[in-house]
Formats: C-alpha cells, structure tokens, sequence
C-alpha cells in the first residue's frame, strides 16, 4: 500500500461463491483499492492471498478465515467478513477504515 496525494493506492482480495456478489464486492472494494482479486471461495481466497499478500482481504461469510489468521505473513493484513446482505457503502467505508489503521 502506498498513499500519493492523500490517495491510498491498495489491493484487496475478494470472494464469494457468488458471481453477482463478487462483481458487487468489485466494486465496493474498488472504490478504495486500486487493484482487487476476486476469488470463487475462501480456499481460492487463501492461496491468492499467499501469492499477493494484499492490503485487505473480504470475504462474504467467516468460512476461511481461521487459516488466513494462522497464517505469519496474512498475520497483519486486515480480513474483512461480510454476513447477509451489506450495502456497498458499508463495505466501501470498512475497508477504508482499515486500510488508514494499516497506515
């Protein structure tokens, strides 16, 4: 993560079984990180998380998020879980706020 401007340049990984979700979480989350990998489920979301260690990881439900947190380098990386239905702007926000707590 880097901040140019006042502007935080992140990455966030995504999932969700969903394809309707993921594109909804796209666009949430893109509004804040400048790049956002979508993944189809939490174990997709763990390994694309191991290749890019990114600045923030959502994910649509708790399922995944035991072995992310054991895991020493996502150790630090902020896990966002989303339960029901969560409007964009809800998402949007939490993922900025942790993204400036990681600042």
């Amino acid at each position: 993560m880097y901040v140019i401007d006042d502007t935080i340049h992140a990455s966030a990984v995504v999932a969700s079984a969903s394809k309707l979700s993921r594109r909804a979480l796209r666009e949430a989350v893109g509004h804040e990180c400048a790049r956002v990998i979508e993944a189809c489920d939490e174990a997709e979301a763990y390994e694309l998380s191991r290749r890019y260690v990114p600045d923030v990881i959502v994910l649509a439900g708790e399922a995944g998020i035991e072995k992310i947190r054991r895991d020493h380098e996502l150790a630090g990386v902020p896990v966002i879980c989303l339960g029901g239905q969560v409007e964009a702007a809800d998402v949007g926000a939490r993922v900025r706020a942790a993204l400036q707590r990681q600042q």
